[in-house]
């Protein structure tokens, strides 16, 4: 399930205490033409460590708990190391590399003196960032900054810069370049150590096509200390990727990189999942005793115990009773490429609930407490991924009888089909609920939230009501109705129709996540079934296979009264009819 509020699980800096992260009052946003409730933030404090978060309760399936806020964590304020570690590379892997992947960190050192923009390439992304991007949510003026704050040029010469910058090339070099603070006077400045004023006039281009000599000028070869970053036009503005070199850069080389939230991250980490209510720790002998949702990409997250080892037993709802989460001192094959050999192709087994920039591994304390830490890697374009082994960090305790974030598990949909035990679905055999799911979502776009509410709308008829929850049922609905009267839900459902407003929670008891997913998987096979009795005008007979499927995205989107093949949904039903042939080979 999609669960969108911000918490805060650690923050090790205090300078965070008075920062927002939600409103204080409880009101109505809109988000996306929806409504969605702001709820309240509660701050409390544990040693140095400050602690923002709410309740969030979704039901009686999805527990209440705590999702980091993004908004506000950055690598700066994140833990530090809580042991020493290093992993010293080869000289075959580096060359491939063009720099040393060797790793070496004490306790106690921030992340972010360790890793590099290479090492989030394919996660974060943060080789996409460009200067401007970190600091105006920062509010940091460029101009106050020097050259020499961006390390990153010190290694670079000039052709590799104009390379970077093409807008370069067709700026004049001209005498009015007086100050260290006018548009290209580093520039300018380096080249007439070796040209003088006869370049005076001309652009950079030309003169560096006419002496190519220019282009192996370093940067360092002038004092980058005295020009601002703006001296050089566009070089806040053009993303780090451009860079020679920038794959190697330390993130702390980055100016304000650490300070920057991940939110703003370009692809920043997600809450978007479910909670588990921690039962009991045991240790166990045999493998076969355990249903695990721990392990790895390599090998999947299904892995159990390979000696006896203590687990962290989950609960909550029926979708995860009997499941475990293994404890770290288990380990998984992990990495990929050829880096994959670092920390002996190894980790420690968990999850990924957030963003593959790291992994969440659960060490148990005793036999009431767990501790949760985050492991990162090394990454390169040439020679892949390590296994996650870079850490461990520290994000807190979580105590038995709390809860713990699992990401996503299984399908929303199997969790519903699993705890309505209706004989409905033994029907999804023929009909692949999860690869139509997912074919609508990639021919229509994403489902909403389950949370969502749309504002108050009339029909056609003049009938007032709103669009709910994921799969937007109209209240109307009688099968939406029969499930919030069944929970003595009149009352409730008459005031949301009018427009008051209601709670995340007490929408989601009313409605809730599994009652939604029933009900829109009732509503597909109703039209398969509806499908299969209609003659296919291509072949004579019934419709069957994609084709079935075909009919089916065209009374979803049209109506049942909608004609066969009607050219208003033609288009979208064939690439949904793909789409879901596709995703069930996967």
């Amino acid at each position: 399930m999609k669960l969108q509020i911000a918490i805060l699980l650690t923050v090790t800096t205090s300078a965070y205490i008075n920062a927002p992260i939600l409103n204080k009052q409880n009101k109505i946003i809109k988000q996306n033409n929806t409504a969605i409730l702001e709820q309240e933030t509660t701050q409390t404090s544990s040693e140095n460590h400050s602690q923002f978060y709410v309740p969030y309760q979704i039901g009686t399936n999805v527990l209440e708990g705590k999702i980091p806020a993004w908004e506000l964590i950055t690598f700066e304020s994140l833990p530090p190391f809580l042991t020493a570690g290093s992993w010293q590379s080869s000289e075959s892997l580096d060359n491939l590399a063009g720099y040393s992947l060797s790793l070496e960190w004490e306790k106690g050192q921030n992340i972010a003196s360790v890793l590099t923009l290479g090492d989030f390439q394919s996660s974060f992304k943060l080789h996409l960032l460009s200067l401007n991007s970190i600091f105006v949510p920062l509010s940091i003026k460029p101009e106050s900054l020097k050259l020499a704050d961006f390390p990153l040029l010190k290694n670079l010469d000039l052709g590799e810069l104009v390379e970077a910058i093409p807008d370069l090339k067709i700026k004049k070099l001209e005498a009015r370049m007086l100050t260290q603070r006018s548009a290209n006077a580093p520039v300018a400045d380096l080249i007439k150590t070796v040209k003088g004023s006869e370049v005076i006039g001309k652009t950079i281009g030309q003169v560096l096509e006419q002496d190519k000599s220019l282009k192996k000028l370093k940067l360092s070869q002038i004092q980058l200390s005295k020009y601002p970053i703006t001296s050089i036009p566009r070089l806040d503005s053009t993303p780090l990727k451009f860079f020679p070199g920038w794959q190697s850069v330390v993130l702390t080389d980055i100016p304000y990189l650490k300070k920057l939230p991940f939110s703003f991250f370009p692809n920043p980490p997600t809450n978007e999942g479910f909670f588990a209510l921690v039962k009991s720790i045991n240790l166990i002998d045999k493998a076969s005793n355990i249903s695990s949702v721990s392990g790895g990409k390599n090998d999947g997250f299904e892995q159990n115990c390979l000696s006896p080892c203590q687990v962290i037993s989950l609960g909550g709802s029926e979708f995860l009773s009997s499941r475990s989460w293994v404890e770290s001192e288990q380990k998984v094959r992990g990495g990929k490429g050829f880096l994959a050999v670092a920390s002996g192709g190894l980790e420690s087994t968990g999850r990924h609930p957030y963003s593959d920039a790291f992994k969440v591994v659960l060490q148990p304390i005793d036999r009431v407490n767990v501790k949760i830490n985050l492991y990162f890697r090394r990454e390169n374009s040439e020679v892949g991924k390590s296994p996650y082994f870079i850490g461990p960090i520290s994000l807190g305790t979580v105590y038995v009888g709390e809860t713990v974030f699992l990401g996503r598990v299984e399908s929303d949909f199997q969790s519903a089909k699993k705890i309505l035990n209706s004989p409905r679905f033994d029907e999804l055999e023929e009909l692949d609920f999860l690869a139509l799911q997912k074919a609508y979502e990639k021919v229509l776009g994403k489902f909403s939230l389950y949370s969502d509410l749309s504002p108050v709308v009339q029909s056609s008829n003049s009938t007032s009501g709103r669009l709910l929850g994921k799969y937007r049922f109209w209240s109307r609905m009688p099968e939406v109705r029969e499930r919030i009267y069944s929970k003595n839900g009149a009352n409730f459902l008459k005031e949301l129709e009018s427009g008051k407003t209601t709670s995340i929670s007490q929408f989601l008891v009313f409605f809730s996540p599994e009652q939604q997913d029933f009900l829109f998987a009732s509503q597909q096979l109703e039209l398969f079934d509806l499908a299969r009795e209609q003659i296919d005008p291509t072949t004579g007979k019934n419709f069957q296979g994609d084709r079935a499927i075909e009919r089916v995205a065209q009374m979803y989107l049209g109506g049942i009264g909608t004609p066969i093949d009607s050219s208003y949904f033609k288009l979208e039903a064939e690439k949904i009819a793909l789409n879901y042939s596709n995703y069930q080979k996967e």
